[in-house]
């Protein structure tokens, strides 16, 4: 039988700039419908680079990763992106924000997720 065990509490700069170009690359090597869901607290960081440079590399990535047919939907977690910066980076009606709860983002993500593959289905159904 299998027993629960939670996850362990993660706590740390993840270097979203970094990360997002990779796994977009790997994920175009997929068959069929690719799609990227990205879970983020917040602005991306990386002590000595300035943040309109880290805005870029996001925003970069993801406009590569689409034109390679790989798409990237984003769930932030609180309220420290603005809506703005938000559109710019992950791109307009591609991202939702949710309280950080662990049931609140359960159930953001899962909603995501289905938004997503309806999306998809209507486009490719």
């Amino acid at each position: 039988a299998l027993k629960y065990q939670p996850l362990p509490r993660m706590w740390g700069l993840t270097p979203i700039p970094s990360v997002l170009p990779v796994v977009m690359r790997h994920s175009e090597k997929g068959r069929g419908s690719r799609h990227v869901f990205l879970l983020s607290d917040g602005i991306p960081m990386d002590m000595g680079v300035r943040s309109s440079e880290l805005h870029g590399a996001v925003t970069k990535a993801r406009l590569a990763g689409q034109k390679r047919g790989v798409n990237l939907s984003t769930l932030l977690i609180g309220n420290s992106t603005p809506p703005g910066l938000a559109d710019i980076m992950y791109g307009q009606r591609r991202w939702a924000r949710v309280e950080d709860n662990q049931f609140s983002i359960f159930d953001e993500l899962v909603d995501l997720v289905g938004r997503t593959f309806l999306t998809h289905l209507r486009r490719n159904g």
